[in-house]
């Protein structure tokens, strides 16, 4: 808060102006940095007092890979209280896709809910994307338990679209009763098929047995087409994800060279 000083009013001005957040704090890297500097201090007595409420997550990311010095006195305030911890029903976890495709099947969108009570709560969660609601669900939540909602949601349009959860339930800790998110949409991946062995009969036909596979359904999300080697000219692929070669024993001059250009400039 105020650097090394022998000030005592401007280090205790500084203290006194602290105010509490809702941010974690890592008590392990903190001391480690007290460490690194009060070691390099002319003064022969070295004590460091640290003042925290004990919470284990202060805790949580040392490793055992640094001690304190015996030369500098470690002790401790505890300030967390006897004080029991205000109601709480939040948000502990999101489940989302980080992409999705469209016209693909309905993506599932969840959020775990947790009471922290020891009253049964009812509590509305609310599914938000590009500012507006999608849907929503009220849940019972016995005390101290937890559930799972999720919407089923398919996405229509492309782009990065954000969204959130929203929860609306009795209790006295605001900042986790919502969750926010991020998903990206691509639109179909288009597939060329070049197909070396057409045939009238579909059963000898192994390029027609390929298109089917990548687009069995309009809920695919893949875009398959078939083209034969001889007209093929590979000069545009601009938006196609892959090309796949069935049966084909040879290309024009012309088609390598653009599938050459399409594999080195990547998909």
């Amino acid at each position: 808060l105020a650097g090394w000083t022998s000030d005592h009013a401007a280090a205790r001005a500084s203290v006194e102006s602290a105010k509490p957040t809702d941010q974690g704090t890592d008590l392990s890297e903190a001391l480690r940095q007290v460490q690194t500097e009060i070691i390099e201090r002319a003064e022969p007595d070295k004590e460091v007092l640290v003042v925290s409420d004990m919470q284990a997550a202060g805790w949580a990311d040392y490793r055992g890979d640094w001690a304190m010095p015996r030369s500098v006195s470690l002790s401790f305030a505890d300030v967390g209280g006897d004080a029991k911890p205000p109601a709480n029903v939040g948000i502990v976890q999101v489940s989302v896709p980080h992409s999705s495709v469209l016209g693909s099947a309905q993506d599932t969108i969840s959020a775990r809910v947790q009471n922290f009570t020891a009253q049964v709560q009812t509590a509305r969660v609310a599914l938000e994307l590009q500012g507006k609601e999608a849907a929503a669900r009220s849940i019972p939540l016995p005390a101290g338990s937890s559930q799972v909602v999720s919407f089923p949601h398919s996405f229509r349009n492309p782009g990065e679209v954000a969204g959130r959860f929203i929860l609306d339930a009795k209790d006295d800790y605001a900042p986790d009763n919502q969750a926010f998110f991020v998903v990206a949409v691509q639109p179909k991946i288009r597939v060329v098929v070049v197909n070396g062995s057409p045939s009238g009969d579909p059963t000898m036909d192994g390029g027609y047995y390929l298109v089917r596979a990548f687009s069995p359904s309009k809920e695919s999300i893949f875009e398959a087409k078939a083209a034969l080697p001889d007209d093929w000219r590979a000069d545009d692929l601009d938006g196609v994800g892959a090309v796949v070669l069935s049966d084909v024993s040879g290309l024009s001059a012309q088609a390598l060279k653009g599938l050459k250009a399409f594999v080195h400039r990547g998909c």
